[in-house]
């Protein structure tokens, strides 16, 4: 340990020594490198960021908690954005690391510039290292699929550009790869990130995750029967078509209304047609009843981001921060200046925690006169609405688009696996037509309402409407589902040889979509509570056959 002699080795001696053949000597480089000036930092950053893959842990653990140190603002005193700039990234791609060790060595400074701010949002400063997570997703090693897809997840609103790239891990052959896609979503979801729940991010996969539904592996078929249950329903609809029909000024404005209030009645899946539905709302060309109906779509969809936002500040204090800066930005949309405006919508654009509440901001601009965003009169809604079709166009705000027939092909799948072989995927295709039918259900009402209507137009616009559409009906779903749950539900179901434990869980699985499916009035209750007292009855009398059995075999 020569080098130890030395009170404080120059870069350069130092560049060599973490490059030395002995651990030990790296190491020791490495945690002598936390505490030399900016001058001698910056000789050996570009060094350091390569010991961050060295085949020693220690050594890795050394690198990773160095880089964090000379990223902090108390080391120089200041905001120290070049090496921060060049140590998150590399910190990122370490929390894709094969090595569990290795992800938390890199962890705990990315948390630690995090909350200290010194390089604002980190999932903004870590945006470098995507390209090399995605394509890590397609590595040939199941475990570097499934930590590359947990590294994004852990980016937060840094990887919401990425979100189709990891949903196509739902389809994987490795059930751990599986299992981190629905737990990077449900994770993205849970932050208030509405972009990132199911229905807004399965449309453009479907088609690839189709095929897996005939896999030999029934844990695949069931894994992706489920996923196809939660994020179909705006394919189903055609959402795309609708949101197109909405913007085309050359389109009848009948026609026009009745997809604006078939998209308002989608939930958050709506959101990719933010855009579409707020243009509509300011074109003055747009009848009255149009504009109205945007209004409400568009309420209908603030209403329910603000309250996904409002479940994740409660769970997440890094959420509040990010409201509060995405109010900011809002208030920059309300500014005199034609400059101000644009800074304001650049940075509502740019990935960040701000995310979770830019789309509720922008419509209250659109929604609201009187917010501060909205201070320039029509240049604010302008802007409020250029900046959704920027975040659109960066996969900020969900997707719509599917490949053509998918539609139909969904329907067509799941129904097939209905009659699977193994109960689970049996199971797991009603849940998701289930599913699909109350999804389908508000939509097609409003449309089913307007076919049946007194005016003759909208009538007509509802018809030429529901003529683009596949042949959807939710009743006739929502029954081919009932039916493979009364089966479950029947005392005479026999799986095959399967513990008591999921068979009591399957048949409660069951029970519980029926009872859902009544209460949307999609199957009769009373329908429903005959077959509970049936089903009761007799369970009593295969108990008594049972115990007459069981005195006779005594």
């Amino acid at each position: 340990h020569e080098h130890r002699q030395l009170a404080m080795p120059s870069s350069p001696d130092l560049v060599v020594l973490i490059s030395n053949e002995n651990w030990r000597q790296r190491k020791d480089a490495l945690e002598t490198l936390e505490r030399v000036d900016e001058r001698e930092a910056r000789v050996a950053f570009n060094r350091m960021q390569k010991t961050l893959s060295d085949g020693n842990l220690q050594v890795r653990n050394a690198s990773a908690h160095a880089m964090g140190e000379l990223s902090l603002p108390e080391v120089w005193g200041r905001v120290p954005g070049e090496f921060a700039s060049q140590a998150v990234p590399a910190l990122a791609r370490c929390l894709a690391d094969a090595d569990p060790a290795i992800r938390k060595i890199a962890k705990q400074p990315l948390r630690v510039l995090q909350a200290s701010q010194s390089v604002g949002d980190v999932s903004v400063a870590g945006q470098a290292a995507l390209p090399e997570l995605v394509e890590q997703l397609r590595d040939e090693h199941w475990r570097l699929r499934e930590t590359a897809c947990t590294a994004l997840a852990d980016m937060g609103p840094g990887c919401l550009s990425t979100t189709q790239d990891f949903a196509q891990l739902l389809g994987d052959e490795s059930a751990n790869c599986r299992q981190a896609a629905k737990k990077a979503l449900e994770k993205l979801a849970g932050e208030g990130l509405a972009a990132a729940q199911f229905w807004n991010v399965m449309p453009p996969i479907l088609k690839d995750l189709l095929p897996r539904m005939s896999h030999k592996d029934w844990r695949l078929r069931c894994s992706v029967c489920w996923a196809v249950g939660q994020g179909a329903k705006s394919v189903l609809l055609k959402a795309s078509m609708l949101a197109d029909i909405v913007s085309r000024k050359d389109q009848d404005a009948a026609v026009r209304r009745v997809a604006a209030e078939m998209l308002g009645l989608m939930g958050t899946a709506m959101m990719p047609a933010t855009a579409a539905l707020a243009g509509a709302l300011k074109d003055d060309t747009s009848t009255l009843d149009l504009r109205t109906a945007c209004f409400q779509s568009l309420a209908n969809l603030h209403k329910e981001l603000s309250a996904l936002v409002g479940r994740a500040m409660r769970n997440n204090l890094e959420a509040k921060r990010g409201v509060e800066r995405a109010q900011r930005c809002a208030y920059r949309l309300g500014g005199a200046s034609r400059s101000e405006r644009k800074h304001g919508t650049d940075l509502m654009v740019t990935p960040g925690v701000h995310q979770l509440a830019t789309v509720p901001e922008l419509l209250r601009i659109l929604l609201d006169p009187t917010s501060p965003g909205a201070a320039a009169g029509i240049d604010s809604e302008y802007d409020a609405i250029d900046t959704l079709q920027a975040m659109g166009k960066a996969g900020l705000l969900g997707r719509f688009d599917a490949s053509p027939g998918v539609a139909e092909d969904v329907l067509l799948e799941l129904q097939k696996r209905l009659q699977d072989q193994a109960w689970n995927v049996a199971l797991s295709s009603a849940e998701a037509l289930a599913a699909l039918a109350i999804g389908l259900q508000a939509p097609l009402n409003c449309l089913k309402a307007h076919q049946e209507g007194k005016s003759p137009k909208m009538q007509a616009a509802a018809k030429h409407v529901a003529s683009q559409l596949p042949i959807l009906q939710t009743s006739e779903i929502a029954e081919q589902a009932a039916r493979q749950m009364r089966v479950v539900q029947s005392p005479d179901w026999e799986p095959g040889p399967i513990p008591d434990a999921d068979k009591k869980l399957a048949n409660e699985l069951a029970r519980s979509s029926l009872l859902l499916l009544s209460e949307k009035g999609l199957i009769e209750r009373l329908d429903l509570d005959k077959e509970a007292e049936m089903l009761e009855n007799r369970k009593r009398l295969a108990a008594l056959r049972e115990q007459h059995a069981g005195r006779g075999r005594g």
